[in-house]
């Protein structure tokens, strides 16, 4: 069992941070499984992906209501154009 016996597993690679959770269930006679997988990107990769598809970030906030991005704000949100 994963963190705090829940079943999630936390794992972190060079940099990048991947939540992953999976969950079981029998319908029918039948063992079903679902999983998601949750990437976090760095202000860093998101600017290089958004650039090599041609976009140019021009403003880069920590929430909806325009407040200053820093690496502990809880969003990032990006504002990019072609």
């Amino acid at each position: 069992m994963g963190a705090g016996g829940t079943g999630t597993k936390v794992r972190e690679d060079a940099g990048l941070i991947v939540r992953q959770s999976r969950a079981s269930a029998m319908r029918r006679s039948r063992r079903e499984s679902v999983g998601h997988i949750i990437r976090l990107y760095t202000l860093t990769e998101m600017t290089r992906l958004l650039e090599r598809v041609g976009l140019q970030v021009t403003a880069v906030f920590g929430g909806f209501d325009s407040e200053a991005y820093a690496i502990s704000t809880r969003r990032m949100i990006i504002v990019a154009r072609k």
